[in-house]
Formats: structure tokens, sequence, C-alpha cells
């Protein structure tokens, strides 16, 4: 008898417990979704057509716990998805309840290709497809932006299209290659040492990534180039900075200690030499657009010159600067929206005519001619020469006769710049010694093999 009662017992409470686990199970509160976003645009060509479909899509997943999972396998989403879009018509995507039909092919392949039901929802960048009745997904501005009822499939045009094409980035890269050449032999002549200035990359990235890999210690230049809307990001790093800085004021080339920062007087002296590298951006720009470069604020963190969102597509270009023997990089940064107004004019056309020698015309030689005309030389006329020992040097006193190597009547050498260039002769013109040109001397030139 008291077998059977311990049995019963044992029963009741077995029950018991399943029925509060089922009670407490419909209670507990469900995982709260989590947004998955599977990366940039989605961009496919349509079925049938010529078109192209751009559209942002954002997924709602179950367990939060497996979005790294998804972050791994991101390639096999964004394929799945990719496969559905382009099976699609353009004459498809403008059906009405299209958004449910795409809402529920994308769960249902993404279900069948991880073997699992955490896909719950999909979203696009505005609204849900589950909730837009009318929305149909395209890459074009709503004429009304308050109501995204309607919306049409429009061709993709690759000439206006965010990204610039390769011949524009090879454009740009002639431009630099050129400022290049510029910068190099400005910090040479004032700095007074080797310096060897080399393009490494013309490239576009995210603005974040590029905040990600410049020194954060650098030295950055705000620009802005009249008439063009927006500003470039100059920026130099610390060893390019400290290199120009100790052989302005005259000390060794020695590398930069790690972590220095520069003081308020390193910012002014840099501020004035980048101010003489602006004429140089105008020259180097002058075959696409008549540009002026004007520096509207320096800083030494880069978080107070975010010129455009972290998203934000730019071009790097990186100059490598080699201080003899130490070497590091100069960067300018150029957001897509500066260059959208030069779009039609960055193509190779107008720098590969100037290269290619097929112009005979002289454009050129007046460009030069207007350019070093202002520039001031130092004209010597030379009467004769000759040798003394330094013994007849120590002893010289006034009244002392120094026999020179011609006579009166010798044509005499003119020199502009140290070179013999003209011969004359001795005269007087207004009361004032004067030479006359009698004609031109390249001897000397000749004789050295010049």
């Amino acid at each position: 008898m008291k077998k059977i009662i311990l049995i019963i017992l044992a029963v009741i409470i077995i029950i018991g417990t399943a029925a509060a686990f089922v009670l407490l199970k419909d209670n507990l509160p469900e995982p709260e979704p989590v947004a998955y976003d599977p990366g940039e645009y989605f961009i496919t060509d349509l079925k049938d057509s010529n078109g192209l479909l751009k559209v942002d899509v954002i997924l709602l997943i179950t367990d939060k716990g497996q979005k790294k999972f998804y972050e791994e396998n991101n390639y096999r989403i964004r394929d799945t998805i990719i496969f559905i879009l382009r099976s699609k018509t353009e004459k498809e995507l403008k059906v009405d309840g299209i958004k449910g039909v795409l809402r529920d092919e994308i769960i249902s392949s993404l279900s069948n290709e991880f073997e699992n039901e955490e896909f719950i929802d999909v979203f696009s960048m505005n609204s849900p497809f589950s909730k837009q009745e009318d929305y149909a997904m395209s890459d074009v501005k709503m004429k009304d932006t308050k109501s995204m009822e309607q919306a049409v499939i429009r061709s993709h045009d690759f000439k206006t299209s965010k990204r610039l094409s390769r011949e524009k980035i090879k454009t740009l890269s002639l431009i630099y290659e050129n400022y290049t050449r510029l910068i190099g032999n400005f910090f040479s002549t004032t700095l007074g040492i080797s310096c060897e200035a080399n393009l490494v990359s013309v490239e576009e990235q995210k603005f974040s990534d590029y905040c990600n890999i410049v020194p954060e210690t650098s030295y950055f230049a705000v620009i802005r180039m009249t008439p063009l809307e927006g500003h470039l990001l100059f920026s130099l790093s610390p060893e390019v900075g400290h290199s120009i800085l100790v052989n302005l004021l005259g000390g060794g080339n020695e590398p930069v200690t790690p972590g220095y920062k520069f003081t308020e007087i390193d910012l002014a002296i840099l501020g004035k030499v980048i101010r003489q590298l602006l004429p140089m951006i105008d020259e180097a720009w002058e075959r696409i657009a008549k540009v002026r470069a004007v520096v509207e604020s320096t800083e030494t963190n880069l978080q107070f010159a975010q010129i455009v969102p972290p998203k934000e597509t730019v071009v790097i270009a990186v100059i490598q600067m080699d201080f003899d023997g130490i070497k590091s990089d100069i960067t300018f940064c150029l957001p897509q929206g500066l260059l959208e107004p030069l779009a039609h004019s960055l193509n190779m056309e107008p720098m590969t005519e100037e290269y290619s020698g097929e112009r005979h015309d002289d454009s050129y030689k007046d460009a030069i001619l207007e350019k070093i005309q202002p520039s001031k030389l130092t004209m010597k006329a030379i009467l004769s020469e000759t040798t003394i020992q330094v013994r007849d040097l120590i002893n010289l006193q006034v009244g002392d006769v120094i026999q020179l190597d011609s006579s009166t009547k010798d044509p005499i050498k003119v020199t502009i710049g140290d070179i013999p260039r003209l011969t004359g002769e001795l005269g007087y013109k207004n009361r004032y010694n004067a030479i006359r040109i009698n004609g031109l001397n390249y001897e000397e030139e000749s004789d050295n093999g010049q």
C-alpha cells in the first residue's frame, strides 16, 4: 500500500513540474529581434532589361548571439539576395505587392541556406517591405520625400556614379605626379638637403578607413579650392613635419621621437610652409580647372577636421617624402563632392594631349617665357683676370700696380649668372662707365662639353 502511495505522489510531482514549466515558458519574455546590416548597397542588373537595381537591405534576426556567425558568412547572404533580385524583371518590380514577394523569397532562401528560422523580416534603408504597400526598390529620388508611395526604376549611369572611373583616377594620378615633382624641388631648395618625392598611390577609400590609418599626431590643413564647393584635407606625418622643422632651423636630420607632438612654434612655422605649397596645388590643377587653394584651418586632431561623414567615399593621394633617408608620407584627401563639378573634365584627353607631342604651337614657349620674364639675373662685366702668389697678395700696398693679362683693346667678358654669355667693350654713356655688347660668347660652355 505504501509503495502505491509513493508512486502516485511521484506521478503528481512530475505532472505538476511539467505544468509549471509550460506555464513559466509561456510567460518568459521573447528575445528581442536584432537588425543585421549585410553591407553596402546591392547593385545588380535586371532580367531581360538594360536597367540596374540599387537597394539597401537590412535583415531582422532573432538570435543576437548569431550575429558574428552571419558576419563571417556575409558573402553567402549577399549572394542569396543578389540572386533573388537579379531574377526579377523591370515589369515585375512595378507590380503592386512586389514587396511581399521579395520579403518572403529572401526570408525563405536565407532560411534554407543556413537551415534555420532566425530570419524574420527584411527592411530597406527607409521602410520595411512588410509595412510599405506601394514601395518599389530603386535608386531614384522621390518627388515627395515625405511619402514613399511610388518609385520608378531607372537605368544606372556609370558616368555619374559615385565611384570614379579608372580613367578619372589616372587623371588624378597625373595631377599629383606633377605636384610631387613641384614639392620635391621646393623642399630640396628650401631645406638645402637632398629630398625625393614619389607618388605612391591614388585610390578611393571610405573616409573612416582613411581616419584609421593616418597617424594621430599628424598635422592637418583644411583647404578650400575656390571656386569648387567643399574642402580637401592635407596632412603631414610627424616624421615629415619634424624633418621640415629641424632642417629649416639648422638642426641635424634626426629621426623623430616616438609620440612627438608639435609645439605652438612648430605649428606656426609649418603653417607658413603649407601656405608656400598652395600655389603648387593651383599649378598642378591648372590643366583641369583654374582653382585657388586657400587654407581655412589647421588642426593636430583629426576629430576637428572631419570634412565629410565617415561612410563618404574619398580619393586619397599618398606622396612619400625622403629627407636624406628619413621617409614618411604626405596625403591629400579629396571628397567626391569636391570632384563632382569636374566629372566631365577629369578625363585623359587634355592631359595626354599635352604630353603626346602632337601639338606644335608656341603656347608652351609663350607660357614658359611669361613665367621666367620677371626673374632677376646677375650680370657682370669682367675687365680682365690674372693670378698672383699669396705672399704678393699679403704684401699689397696702396699704390702698387698689378699687371693684367689683357690689354685695353681686348674684348670684355660679360657673364650672366656666373656663365660667360656675351662679349663687349668698355665705353661711356651719359658720363657713366658702360659696356657695349659686341657679340655672343659660348666658348667656355663648349669647352666644358655642356
